[in-house]
């Protein structure tokens, strides 16, 4: 739970997104048309398919077997929503780079987590340390089929999907692998969440708590939560 420069803060002791198609809105294994967009029954990507709003079909996203673009298929909108809100543009992406990086296999973005983060993110509560950032769910996993993790950053300007990512991915140099412990006074939790090998999904919600020193907050939430004692994440 520290803060950092530009006012940036993360909550410390976090337990424990998806689909911006690739790092710019490309056509990836998390968008591609192949998948969710393609030809077929649907229609293929084709000149129309571009994933979001900067990334052209890729190989992923091309024209399936048999399928010439059609009317029904746009590659824009069924092959490269990932499910993020505008808001949180990238934040999936970032998530999916930072696990990449240890070998690992990307998130999926779950609504469900997504909308248990915004009903908790929406009270703006804070009530314990550290004071000026929202606090951590202790029931995010009442209305879930299993464990959820949670991250939580706050940012006294206006935090972003990608920044927050980066913000606890930075905590990688506070984090001992050999001998599975934080540095000294330092927090590594979010960041071993993100790389926490079991954990699959992600879902996240950006609100401004006004009042708060760090009230532009996004909180993720991860199933299977990670940061179980004893364990390494991967």
């Amino acid at each position: 739970g520290s803060s950092g420069a530009g006012g940036a803060a993360g909550s410390s002791g976090a337990a424990g997104s998806s689909g911006a198609a690739g790092s710019s809105g490309a056509a990836g294994s998390s968008g591609a048309a192949g998948s969710s967009g393609a030809a077929g029954s649907g229609g293929a990507a084709g000149s129309g398919g571009a994933a979001g709003s900067g990334g052209a079909a890729g190989s992923g996203g091309a024209a399936g077997s048999g399928g010439a673009a059609g009317s029904a298929g746009s590659g824009g909108s069924a092959g490269g929503d990932s499910g993020e809100p505008p808001e949180l543009a990238g934040i999936l992406a970032a998530h999916n780079a930072v696990r990449q990086q240890k070998g690992l296999p990307p998130l999926s973005w779950d609504p469900r987590l997504a909308q248990i983060a915004h009903d908790w993110v929406v009270q703006c509560q804070d009530t314990t340390a550290p004071i000026g950032l929202v606090d951590h769910n202790a029931n995010r996993s009442s209305t879930y089929p299993e464990y959820v993790g949670e991250n939580i950053y706050g940012s006294g300007g206006s935090a972003t999907g990608p920044g927050a990512v980066q913000s606890w991915a930075a905590e990688e140099a506070y984090y001992d692998y050999a001998s599975n412990s934080c540095a000294t006074g330092r927090a590594c939790g979010h960041y071993t969440q993100i790389v926490w090998r079991n954990t699959t999904k992600v879902g996240c919600a950006l609100y401004r708590c006004a009042g708060l020193t760090y009230g532009s907050t996004i909180v993720c939430n991860y199933a299977p939560g990670g940061n179980y004692n004893g364990q390494k994440p991967y």
